[in-house]
């Protein structure tokens, strides 16, 4: 297979009777070149082959009070930002979902 190269994952039968029942399909394209990530947050990640993932938890405040700058190539010559936050408790957070043992044991904890 070359890189960039298209892969259609409903070919042949498959395709002609989603077709004909109206069911759009879009081709997926795989680019082993490499991965680039625009922005992650607290609760992402990403997976490459089999894998499992159980028992996440992303509990958490963030204050943007410049916004957020997005793209390649930005510069940022001037800028001034002031954030208030006049709250007492931030994010109170009661985590009482269950994690079962055996995926511990499957995460290697």
């Amino acid at each position: 297979m070359r890189l960039n190269q298209k892969i259609d994952t409903h070919s042949g039968y498959f395709r002609r009777r989603l077709k004909s029942a109206g069911v759009v399909l879009l081709n997926v394209n795989v680019n082993l070149g490499g991965i680039r990530v625009g922005s992650m947050a607290s609760d992402c990640g990403i997976f490459i082959g089999d894998n499992m993932q159980h028992g996440w938890d992303s509990h958490g405040k963030t204050n943007a009070g410049f916004g957020a700058v997005v793209g390649d190539g930005n510069q940022l010559l001037v800028w001034m930002s002031q954030l208030f936050d006049s709250d007492l408790i931030d994010v109170p957070i009661f985590d009482n979902d269950i994690k079962s043992p055996a995926m511990s044991y499957v995460q290697g904890g």
